[in-house]
């Protein structure tokens, strides 16, 4: 048997259904207008969307200051647990403005504001300046760097690096490289970017004029082939190598100064990931890097490990942690109960007297 429903709860289901608001869709792009402090448009305006994984996310104003930009990533970006960034530059006039966003974006304005500019001076260790250096931007999102699309800047021919047009307020890290020579890195805290010239110190680079070499030993101790090996230093270039087939390597160009290299073995299938380092010289051609030995590298751990030993916290923490401390908050309990007991004696016979 069909039940039949009053007209009147139909057409009230209708209405409702009507006006019931729809549920919000994710939006595959958004647009705005990008308009300087006075409010005209800026044409020619870099937009990029970070964190920029697969790149693509680079876009530019049109005349009249508009743009249009995708947001296929943004799936994949809140998958990472991030907040997308939008960082708008108009390097030409040195203006910058950056804004968060989320999936229901649909419409975003921008007002441009003064940016940082950033500028530094390369020489080499005899002072001279290296007009062959370049600068690549790193725009820091947390712990995670992302480059800036196609930010690379030239030195001119006193060895000065401009780079105009930073979002105030942001970390950023610098690094300089240039041909012949190893590389520097300089990070910016967001104290350090305000609004206006930004004039770094010095960047000293070193020749890279010497050889380095070595093997590296499985963890049986035999030379191990085809080994990916990097080395990483202060000042020295970050690059990459493979033993050959007697597990020798050979990098034809780094500085004076201290080296880490880094190795590691083959991964088959469940196999552990085992990895060896070892301290070295810019020079030395007989360094020897054994899979699976780790040696301390010397870094400076700024948190502490655990509280200061004159903090409460340490305090109340001594009796688990020391057995010596158990036994003196012990004792020092004792003399405190006989020393109360004591004074209550002498006070009753002193009453008594």
């Amino acid at each position: 048997m069909i039940r039949r429903f009053p007209r009147w709860l139909l057409v009230l289901a209708a209405a409702l259904a009507c006006q019931a608001p729809a549920a919000a869709q994710p939006q595959d792009k958004f647009t705005g207008i990008v308009s300087d402090s006075s409010g005209a448009p800026v044409p020619d305006v870099r937009l990029t969307l970070y964190p920029n994984y697969f790149g693509n996310s680079d876009v530019r104003t049109d005349a009249n200051g508009r743009y249009s930009m995708s947001l296929q990533n943004m799936q994949i970006i809140r998958q990472q647990n991030r907040t997308p960034t939008l960082v708008a530059r108009s390097l030409e006039r040195n203006l910058a403005a950056i804004h968060d966003i989320d999936e229901q974006t649909t419409n975003l304005d921008l007002r441009l504001e003064e940016g940082v500019t950033l500028s530094a001076k390369v020489e080499d260790a005899a002072g001279a300046p290296i007009p062959s250096a370049r600068a690549t931007l790193i725009f820091m999102i947390g712990m995670d760097g992302f480059p800036m699309n196609g930010e690379t800047a030239g030195a001119d021919e006193a060895g000065r690096i401009r780079v105009p047009a930073l979002p105030p307020g942001q970390q950023y890290i610098v690094n300089i490289t240039a041909p012949g020579y190893g590389s520097a890195n300089q990070t910016l805290s967001p104290g350090d970017t305000t609004a206006g010239d930004l004039d770094g110190p010095i960047i000293v680079l070193r020749r890279m004029d010497r050889k380095l070499g070595g093997k590296v030993l499985g963890a049986d101790g035999k030379p191990l082939g085809g080994a990916p090996v990097n080395i990483y230093g202060q000042g020295q270039p970050n690059t990459s190598t493979r033993t050959d087939s007697n597990g020798h390597f050979l990098f034809q160009q780094v500085c004076e100064g201290p080296v880490i290299v880094f190795a590691h073995g083959p991964v088959y299938g469940d196999s552990p990931f085992l990895q060896g380092n070892a301290q070295a010289q810019g020079g030395d051609m007989d360094v020897v890097v054994k899979i699976g030995v780790n040696r301390p590298l010397g870094y400076t751990r700024f948190p502490p490990l655990k509280p200061p030993s004159w903090t409460w916290t340490a305090i109340r923490q001594w009796p688990g942690q020391h057995h010596k401390a158990t036994l003196f908050l012990l004792a020092a309990q004792l003399a405190v109960l006989g020393g109360t007991a004591g004074g209550i004696f002498w006070l009753t016979r002193k009453r008594g007297a």
